[in-house]
């Protein structure tokens, strides 16, 4: 197991398992209540998947079950808030 991790401001992110095989699992650790726009893109940038949040302070377990549809390969999971914005590489595995 991959541990991808990226940090905005008081965010941290996790996918936990990277690689994936089914429903895209995300550990979001934050320290303050704040909405994010999460963007799943191929490697080309085409977005294949978006979702908005809002984040409770604390620990926050999120999936994302449209990503089983998607190919084996590496994606791009893109987290934005109000103050920045940050990118991990995503492993879909067959």
């Amino acid at each position: 197991t991959i541990r991808l991790n990226g940090a905005i401001k008081n965010i941290s992110i996790a996918a936990v398992p990277n690689p994936f095989t089914d429903v895209l699992k995300l550990n979001i650790s934050t320290a303050v209540k704040e909405g994010i726009t999460l963007t799943l893109s191929d490697l080309t940038g085409r977005h294949l998947l978006k979702q908005v949040v809002q984040l409770q302070a604390g620990v926050n377990i999120l999936e994302m079950p449209e990503a089983e549809k998607l190919a084996a390969g590496s994606y791009l999971l893109t987290m934005q808030s109000q103050q920045q914005t940050t990118s991990i590489r995503i492993l879909k595995a067959k």
